[in-house]
């Protein structure tokens, strides 16, 4: 089974990283990702899970909060009875709820502390930066203690403390004790294999639980894609699709996945020297999608996002990624490997930072070279 062969501590998973949006397809993944469960192994129908990352969107953008609701209630309302009957709705490995629709804070509670002393406090901007960087120093302690510090210390009025004390409290996402373990532990590491003195600022922080939302993010978004059995991006509408080779430079031994993605904007120049899945996203499939999310009502009943289960599950785009999903999940485990190096290998080559920059010095060398087509009396004007 996975578990063993690839000496997993997590379950199997398929991950898709993008904003909830109709372009990125996430009724389309989660549908792709029901049927190729019905042809998988036993033990690894039991074991494997989907799951669909965003960043928690701003308060302009409640379109995507809108259709996260959605995605919910599709996945509610799937009808598993084609399942053995310890995956159907109710039963021990009920795949509904192996199905992780997660929207990640964007803010950890002391930034959001911060943001509420700004507003609710008239400072001006640099005594507001330096209380900033001191509540940042003391992130490690809870909200109601950092505020008694900064009272005592006469940073801030009681007043204003008992203000930005009022329930509830600033919250966001936390910087756990096992992530603060795992970072040590990379830092120690990084210190005997590269560089004697390591990294003290980020080990500061750390200690601290310091970091920021978005730095906790990258965190948890990193070991998601280090670790996923099947990356998806099953975009039809995208600019480069970095998340693609942010995807496929991952290396976590013991972990290799493989990467499925729609051949639309920039990544199919990546498809075209990186090893991943591809899927065809004929333009009339594209309309149809962004056609159907646009016709969603506010609250879809069951038979309703049933029967939109079944009009996706017939696309050919949809066929081909329940297909490259399976094959993904049950290929055994050195094909795997095989086409995760090369990969890795296609993106260090052709996309990394250092060959980007050679890139655009080259462009400019060449730039440089170039005589310019000037007008001939610009020319008579050069020449004397």
């Amino acid at each position: 089974s996975p578990k063993v062969g690839r000496n997993a501590r997590v379950p199997p998973f398929v991950l898709e990283v993008s904003r909830f949006d109709p372009y990125k397809g996430p009724l389309e993944v989660i549908t792709g990702f029901v049927e190729a469960v019905k042809a998988l192994p036993e033990q690894l129908q039991e074991e494997i899970c989907l799951v669909l990352v965003s960043t928690q969107p701003g308060v302009d953008d409640q379109s995507s909060v809108r259709l996260s609701k959605i995605m919910q209630s599709f996945v509610d309302s799937l009808d598993l009875e084609a399942l053995p009957e310890g995956q159907r709705a109710g039963g021990p490995w009920d795949l509904r709820k192996r199905i992780f629709i997660l929207m990640l804070d964007d803010k950890a509670p002391w930034e959001r502390l911060v943001d509420r002393m700004a507003h609710k406090g008239d400072l001006d901007p640099d005594r507001m930066a330096g209380i900033a960087r001191e509540i940042q120093e003391l992130a490690e302690f809870p909200i109601k203690q950092i505020l008694e510090r900064l009272d005592t210390c006469g940073l801030i009025s009681r007043e204003l403390a008992e203000q930005c004390g009022e329930e509830p409290l600033p919250t966001g996402i936390t910087f756990t004790s096992e992530q603060r373990k795992a970072v040590l532990e990379v830092l120690a590491n990084s210190r005997a294999e590269r560089h004697p003195a390591g990294d003290p600022v980020i080990q500061r922080r750390a200690e601290q639980g310091s970091f920021t939302g978005k730095e906790l993010n990258a965190f948890e978004v990193s070991a998601l894609q280090s670790a996923a059995l099947v990356t998806v991006q099953f975009s039809s509408k995208e600019g480069f699709g970095l998340t693609v080779s942010e995807s496929l430079i991952k290396e976590l031994p013991g972990y290799e996945g493989v990467l499925v993605g729609t051949l639309v904007g920039g990544i199919r120049s990546q498809a075209e020297v990186c090893n991943f899945l591809t899927v065809e996203y004929p333009p009339e499939e594209a309309a149809a999608s962004l056609a159907r999310y646009r016709a969603l009502p506010e609250r879809p009943d069951q038979a309703y996002l049933r029967d939109v289960f079944k009009e996706i599950s017939i696309r050919k785009s949809v066929r081909a990624l329940t297909e490259h999903v399976r094959h993904g999940a049950t290929m055994p485990d050195h094909e795997r490997q095989r086409m995760s190096r090369a990969a890795r290998n296609g993106v260090l080559k052709h996309f990394s930072t250092w060959v980007n920059v050679r890139n655009i010095l080259h462009g400019i060398e060449k730039a440089a070279s170039l005589q310019p087509d000037l007008p001939p009396e610009w020319k008579r004007a050069r020449s004397k």
